[in-house]
């Protein structure tokens, strides 16, 4: 074999080596990007990448079944929204479905979740029954359909409330309102006045809750231990420290309960 054909078989060799070890690597990253998002899409959906939650997203998604809102046209001292008079970006399970990162606003007036539709140029209504929960701004709500009367008469209306507390056994409720308030006299501005109710849940039961007594009524069993823990800290149940103390309350009694 001459010198020139014995160099032009091993350049070959050397391509067909090289082309393999490029195909080999090609598909070994190819797996293991497989591999990567196989075991991401077994985590749960707040902890998959960004792109990938958005791109799951599309038109048709069950998300966008809500109806178009409009805001109300009327000048007015406040805002209708909880918080903010804007959207927020939060979580949302809607229809089964985890939404990590969403823009929403919560409408208390009327006790609606407010989003953008899917091309981002108007607004829509969700259907509250299909909501369980969402959470924004480190407030977290969850949808309550409360039984029929006949198994807990003081069980709270269908809506939207805060979970302050929650234990599988123990649950401590804020129910957000708003109402529009307009004057007696054309000089004044309608305003929007907010109204915070408190529910406790124990067990099948629901309490509402006004005051220290009511609290100390529901939490009898151990009235005297809780007693000393409100003198001792120093809570105080008037309007502008009620439900801090309502909450502090309500973790002791969940621990000494245990």
């Amino acid at each position: 074999m001459s010198f020139e054909r014995q160099s032009l078989r091993h350049c070959w060799l050397l391509l067909k080596w090289l082309l393999f070890s490029f195909l080999a690597n090609a598909q070994q990253s190819s797996d293991s990007s497989v591999r990567q998002l196989s075991a991401s899409l077994r985590q749960s959906p707040a902890s998959l990448p960004e792109g990938y939650v958005r791109t799951r997203i599309d038109p048709d998604s069950r998300l966008f079944n809500g109806r178009e809102y409009i805001r109300n046209g009327i000048y007015a001292k406040g805002f209708p929204f909880f918080e903010w008079d804007s959207l927020q970006t939060g979580s949302l399970t809607y229809d089964g479905i985890l939404y990590p990162e969403i823009a929403m606003e919560y409408n208390l007036v009327s006790d609606e979740l407010i989003i953008h539709n899917f091309a981002g140029d108007a607004l829509i209504s969700l259907v509250p029954e299909k909501i369980t929960s969402f959470s924004i701004g480190g407030y977290h709500f969850r949808y309550v359909a409360p039984a029929p009367p006949a198994a807990a008469p003081n069980l709270p209306e269908t809506g939207f409330y805060e979970e302050l507390y929650a234990t599988p056994r123990i649950a401590l409720l804020a129910r957000r309102k708003k109402m529009l308030i307009f004057p007696s006299t054309q000089e004044e501005q309608p305003k929007y006045v907010r109204i915070d109710r408190y529910f406790l849940l124990i067990d099948d039961n629901a309490y509402s809750i006004h005051n220290e007594n009511e609290l100390m009524a529901v939490l009898k069993d151990k009235k005297d231990p809780l007693k000393k823990f409100i003198r001792k800290n120093k809570l105080s149940f008037k309007r502008q420290h009620f439900e801090n103390s309502l909450i502090q309350t309500t973790i002791y009694y969940h621990e000494i309960k245990q």
